[in-house]
């Protein structure tokens, strides 16, 4: 039986300097390697860059993939032990037949703006400690990935407040915040990468990169990297290869954020990050 495609929209997600979020609930999703089309629905963030240069969907989604896949080896190595990034789930460009730049991944259900700190009785100031914070922030520190900037996880308007951190278990007045809570938000204005140290990162721990991730998650974060730092401008051998493996990556993911994939790779041929017309 023919199973539809469902995209049903819920509301407005929030919005930024450098996007808009929105809430959907949706079977089908579009990406690198293919359109992927699973018998659940799932609820979906859908990012919507303002910046509509051609790939940006698709250089987000890497972003974002990148990020994803060290959180997953932070936590087998037990840097921390809850994992602090959602699932990237696929991507559009104005190049395919979608006319927009976006990427989605999995929406995260939680408080999004906890104070940093209450002020006690005694007037003065109590504050908030969220755990695996310190620890999150300093694995990626090492990797030169940016996410603890002030700007980027406190209000703009009121310092006291967070921002682009879902807590999902939040409790008023609680000054002690447990693990389960997620940093979003990986705009170049809020996460930056130091390529160079990066790319060192990849090449020292290359060995424990591969036993944590396998081999073939960590030809997808090398390949990823390459394709962000020369702006898409790697070998067509190397994009074949990226979108091999980037397929590969996201029918895992989403075999494991639902029961399963319908139609994993017959007609999904709509996207090619090899394809001349990407002007990558």
């Amino acid at each position: 039986m023919e199973i539809k495609e469902i995209i049903i929209p819920i509301r407005e997600g929030g919005h930024g300097s450098e996007a808009e979020v929105f809430i959907q609930v949706r079977n089908v999703f579009p990406g690198i390697g293919g359109k992927y089309k699973t018998n659940q629905v799932l609820t979906t963030a859908l990012r919507k860059e303002y910046n509509n240069t051609n790939g940006m969907g698709h250089r987000m989604f890497f972003k974002h993939l990148i990020i994803k896949k060290l959180d997953d080896y932070f936590c087998r190595l037990q840097k921390y032990l809850y994992p602090h990034i959602a699932r990237p789930l696929g991507s559009t460009s104005n190049s395919d037949k979608y006319p927009c730049e976006s990427y989605l991944y999995e929406w995260i259900d939680g408080k999004d703006g906890f104070p940093w700190e209450y002020v006690n009785q005694n007037g003065n100031a109590d504050q908030i400690i969220l755990a695996e914070f310190n620890e999150f922030i300093m694995a990626f520190d090492k990797v030169g990935i940016s996410m603890g900037c002030d700007k980027d996880i406190t209000n703009s308007d009121d310092g006291r407040m967070s921002q682009n951190i879902i807590h999902e278990l939040y409790y008023p007045y609680d000054l002690d915040l447990n693990l389960r809570w997620k940093r979003i938000d990986f705009g170049d204005r809020s996460v930056s990468i130091n390529y160079e140290k990066l790319a060192k990162f990849l090449n020292d721990e290359s060995q424990h990169l591969k036993e944590a991730l396998t081999v073939r998650r960590f030809n997808l974060l090398n390949i990823a990297y390459q394709y962000l730092f020369y702006q898409g401008k790697i070998s067509e051998k190397d994009k074949g290869k990226l979108e091999e493996l980037t397929a590969e990556y996201r029918e895992s993911t989403l075999r494991h954020a639902t029961a399963q994939i319908i139609n994993p790779r017959n007609d999904n041929h709509d996207i090619h990050i090899s394809d001349e017309k990407e002007n990558l």
